[in-house]
């Protein structure tokens, strides 16, 4: 099952711990799970990097609204073709179910 987890940021705080702690202990294929960064990356997603996941890092501003950025999303997601989108925080639930949903990923 490949899951997409999409995060604002991947620098330090507490969400981020928790992305880090999934990379390290997660037991599958690790091409079924790919970290999607909206914004800019940092210490977590070399992190994450180093484990051997791939880490997407867009590099755009994650004000609500950013078109530009939904548009970025959803071609990912449309790409990726994932199962299941896992989001955290406001700006990843906006941008990461509202891509989901015009990908056409399962809701």
């Amino acid at each position: 099952m490949k899951v997409v987890k999409i995060i604002n940021s991947l620098d330090f705080g507490g969400i981020e711990k928790v992305f880090e702690i999934v990379a390290k202990y997660y037991s599958g294929d690790k091409k079924d799970l790919v970290f999607v960064v909206l914004g800019f990356g940092g210490s977590v997603s070399n992190y994450i990097k180093g484990l051997g996941y791939r880490v997407i890092i867009l590099n755009e501003p994650t004000r609500i609204p950013n078109f530009k950025l939904l548009r970025k999303v959803y071609k990912l997601l449309k790409e990726e073709n994932p199962q299941v989108v896992h989001s955290c925080g406001a700006e990843g639930n906006f941008y990461g179910l509202i891509g989901a949903r015009l990908a056409g990923v399962p809701i």
